[in-house]
Order: C-alpha cells, then sequence, then structure tokens
C-alpha cells in the first residue's frame, strides 16, 4: 500500500450520469414503497428522502448535470472516498447508506467504506499506474463486492450499490489531480 497516493478524479460512465438523486431528479427525491414479503399482505406504505443516495440516470435524459468529483483518500484497507462536488454533500463520505447502495455519509463516520481501483482482470490499479488518461476501471469495496446498478422494480431509479462481479460498472476516471 506504499504506492497508493491521495488524488481527485471525475468519475463518468459511457451511457449513464453518475451522482446523488438529488442532483440527477431534484431534491428532494422522495420514495415511496412497501416493508413485507411479497405476501397479500405487504405491510404499510413508507416513504424516504433518497436524495443523498447515488444513482444513475441515462444519458440524454434530463438536464445534464455537473459529473461527480470523487478524492481517493489512502488507508491502510484501500481508499476512502469523499465528494468534491460544491454542495449539499461536498466533503461527505461515500459509504453504505440504505440497504447495499451507497450514499453521502457525514466526514466524521468513524468505519467509512473502503474501496479498490481494480482493472478488467481484477488487478488492484495504483495512481503510479494509472497511465491511461482517462482511466477504465471499475470500483470494488473492503466487503470484496463490485460497485453497480441496483434496480428494484418497485422504484422508479437505478441505485449504485455493492453488487456480484456480473453486474459490476466500469467507471471512466479523468481530470486527475494528485
Amino acid at each position: 500500500m506504499s504506492d497508493i497516493k491521495p488524488f481527485k478524479a471525475t468519475l463518468r460512465m459511457f451511457d449513464h450520469q453518475v451522482n446523488f438523486l438529488g442532483v440527477l431528479y431534484g431534491t428532494p427525491t422522495i420514495v415511496t414503497y412497501s416493508l413485507g414479503s411479497g405476501g397479500s399482505f405487504s405491510g404499510r406504505r413508507q416513504t424516504a428522502d433518497h436524495s443523498s443516495l447515488l444513482g444513475l440516470r441515462p444519458q440524454g435524459e434530463g438536464t445534464p448535470v455537473m459529473p461527480l468529483i470523487v478524492h481517493f483518500q489512502p488507508t491502510a484497507n484501500g481508499y476512502v472516498l469523499s465528494v468534491k462536488n460544491r454542495g449539499d454533500y461536498y466533503e461527505h463520505f461515500i459509504s453504505k447508506g440504505w440497504q447495499e447502495v451507497l450514499g453521502a455519509k457525514k466526514p466524521n463516520t468513524h468505519t467509512p467504506l473502503t474501496f479498490s481501483l481494480v482493472d478488467h482482470e481484477k488487478n488492484i490499479i495504483t495512481l503510479s499506474e494509472m497511465t491511461a488518461r482517462p482511466l477504465l476501471a471499475s470500483l470494488v469495496t473492503s466487503n470484496n463486492k463490485f460497485l453497480g446498478g441496483l434496480k428494484s422494480s418497485r422504484l422508479p431509479y437505478i441505485y449504485l450499490a455493492e453488487t456480484d462481479e456480473k453486474s459490476k460498472i466500469t467507471f471512466i476516471l479523468s481530470d486527475f489531480q494528485g
């Protein structure tokens, strides 16, 4: 891990915009869902504000938004990611929010989620190996889960969440500052 250095980069995708749901769809981003197992009684309907959760929106849908700018801060277990876009979540950590979905957590979080950058063969990438600009990479959490899109048939959004390898996203990292 001695080769790991802090840096800032823009996180993009080829065919989707990546950002907080509140940025992609407007704040507040209210969802309504039922708790339960799907039987004849599915439980009382619940509402929640998902504005602080990370999500995806297809390119060309809605108004384009500023791309997500992330600071990669090295730790003994990988990178802690913090948001560098000005606004409500500036300096917040990216960590687990609702279920397996990632969202903004205040900077005083005691156990932030850590990430590794990996190439298409699952080799860890460090800043000194980032010769290709822009860089294509996937993010793997300290739980050995890939970041990928999660879509629930009951909710209208695609969330950025911990997923299995088959659902991983290849991100485009660009605009490096380190």
